[in-house]
């Protein structure tokens, strides 16, 4: 196929220039140049935060799709390499390293388009001879985009509930400003030094607190689940206490480049820090032994152990990336965009039998908040899954059940939370095919089961009273944590209702409590189906030499 060879022959020669770009570097050379590319990516991100422009999706495809490539190539083995040279970027430097991860990138941008040509996501299209067009296969596609906008979409809700408190700690702000020009210093012409202060690390902290409540990515386990016998809850803490400084650090930047404007902020957004002193403030923070804090901290650092691990296009921005053999590049990008995935993809690379137990605790976390939107006074909630059997064999199960004891209706619910970071394109096409396969034949087992057996049958099972159950006002949903419907040809069994877990949470949102009834939550559901919405996906082109791909598909990564 000519388009696939297009797409072949641009990643091939981009991955060839990448490695020939940094060929012949020597050890110091590339601690430097690593440097360079965290600087980069830092001003990235930075600018992002700073809205000093209205592209950040295309600033955050650059990042997602050009990091996994400079580090495959790029990043070596430091662990017995002493010491680290820090100097200061030059036009030259900067120059540099923007030509290499532009490279990266469209290496990046080609590896990903043409894994989901061969898993069969893409169509592709020869205009000319050396033009292609690529989009989507599926008639329905783009599916786990618009889902990804409800999970956006409710992230923002929960900061507008928090902003009282925002607005109570940003009035302290002017007052923690001044305080810490006083505190912030140049050093060696280039860089900062400042002294602590423990009213401002209490301000970042509430920050930094109030940052990762809206968040929606950490809550898959409950705080007292175990990772190496370590409660959840430790690394959260770890992960606030590091974001915290790194949100302090932000400040400082600009304190000093306010007293000294000659200061460079890519020299000073990100830091190097010695392993051993920042593992024993880590250790203080949060008030644990030294080897179980060194265990927390280790699931943030990035090094030549787990670098195969995320090599995958979409894999996110390390926290910590191991430069010599004591001492680390503290990545602000890392540590603001994507913590949560990192952290979460370190514990299930570093603890996977525990990943797995733990995971079957989300069920029981997914069904009590679902329970939370309906008024005890009038439903019946089943705190439990309900296992279906015939002859001794269990042949299905309900993993939630609500009954409304005015109308009599029963909703029963597939519940399916599937992690929402992936190890690789395969891991997530995968994952789609997972939970349409398992939820359709729930789907049918239920139906078929309801079908066959009495009302007196269903009561029993449920331990209810016969007189409560009407088959005919049974209703069926199957809810998904990150994704309730997936792309592809045909839309989902219309006596189902197929909903994403934020999607839900607007729909109650939008009426009031006592107006919800189990009917008009299956027809709001399907008819607020991501199906059912108008999809517009802007045209982009990517040229490279001679070579041009048209895009008529988003970049994966924003599923």
């Amino acid at each position: 196929m000519e388009s696939v060879t297009i797409i072949k022959k641009i990643k091939d020669h981009a991955l060839n220039r990448v490695e020939k770009y940094i060929s012949g570097l020597s050890i110091r050379e590339q601690q430097l140049f690593i440097n360079e590319v965290i600087r980069y990516y830092d001003q990235i991100y930075d600018s992002v935060l700073h809205k000093s422009h209205g592209n950040s999706d295309k600033d955050l495809n650059f990042i997602d799709f050009s990091l996994p490539i400079a580090f495959r190539y790029l990043y070596k083995d430091y662990n017995k390499v002493e010491g680290f040279p820090l100097t200061p970027s030059t036009p030259q430097s900067i120059q540099s390293v923007k030509t290499f991860l532009g490279i990266c990138f469209k290496a990046g941008l080609m590896e990903n388009y043409e894994e989901l040509l061969r898993f069969g996501i893409l169509k592709y299209e020869l205009i000319r001879e050396k033009s292609v067009r690529l989009s989507y296969v599926n008639k329905h596609y783009s599916i786990e985009r618009y889902e990804k906008t409800k999970t956006v979409k409710y992230s923002h809700a929960i900061l507008n509930s928090l902003g009282n408190e925002y607005i109570k700690g940003f009035s302290q702000l002017p007052k923690i400003i001044k305080k810490m020009e006083k505190l912030v210093y140049t050093w060696n012409y280039n860089f900062i030094g400042y002294d602590a202060d423990p009213e401002v690390d209490l301000f970042f902290i509430r920050n930094a607190q109030l940052d990762l409540a809206q968040a929606t990515e950490w809550d898959g386990f409950s705080q007292t689940s175990k990772f190496g016998d370590i409660e959840y809850q430790f690394f959260l803490d770890a992960l606030l206490a590091i974001e915290s400084i790194c949100l302090k650090h932000l400040q400082f930047v600009e304190a000093a480049m306010k007293k000294d404007p000659n200061l460079e902020k890519v020299n000073i957004l990100p830091l190097v820090v010695d392993y051993d002193v920042f593992l024993d403030s880590l250790t203080y923070i949060l008030g644990v032994p030294t080897e179980m804090s060194e265990k927390i901290f280790n699931t943030f650092i990035f090094d030549n152990q787990n670098k195969e691990y995320y090599s995958h296009i979409g894999a996110p921005s390390p926290l910590f990336i191991k430069i010599s053999s004591t001492q680390l590049l503290r990545s602000f990008t890392g540590c603001i965009y994507r913590p949560i995935d990192f952290m979460l993809s370190e514990l299930k690379r570093q603890y996977s039998k525990d990943w797995d137990r733990n995971t079957k605790e989300r069920e029981q976390l997914f069904r009590n908040e679902l329970y939370n939107y309906f008024d005890n006074n009038r439903f019946i909630t089943l705190n439990r899954s309900i296992d279906i059997y015939e002859n001794g064999r269990i042949i299905t199960d309900i993993d939630a059940c609500i009954l409304d004891k005015e109308t009599k209706d029963i909703a029963f619910i597939q519940l399916k939370w599937q992690d929402s970071i992936y190890e690789s394109t395969r891991s997530l096409i995968s994952k789609r095919k997972n939970y349409i396969e398992k939820s359709t034949k729930w789907v049918n087992d239920i139906e078929q089961w309801v079908n066959k057996v009495s009302e007196k049958r269903i009561a029993d099972f449920l331990q209810l009273s016969p007189q409560l159950i009407n088959k005919d006002k049974i209703k069926i949903f199957v809810i998904g944590r990150h994704n309730g419907n997936y792309s592809g040809d045909e839309k989902p069994y219309s006596k189902v209702a197929w909903c994403q877990w934020y999607n839900l949470i607007e729909i109650i949102g939008m009426h009031k409590k006592e107006d919800i009834t189990i009917p008009k939550l299956f027809d709001l559901i399907q008819k607020e189906s991501p199906y059912n919405q108008k999809n517009e996906i802007k045209t982009s082109e990517i040229t490279y030499g001679n070579y041009s791909v048209e895009l008529t598909a988003p970049p994966y990564n924003q599923a």
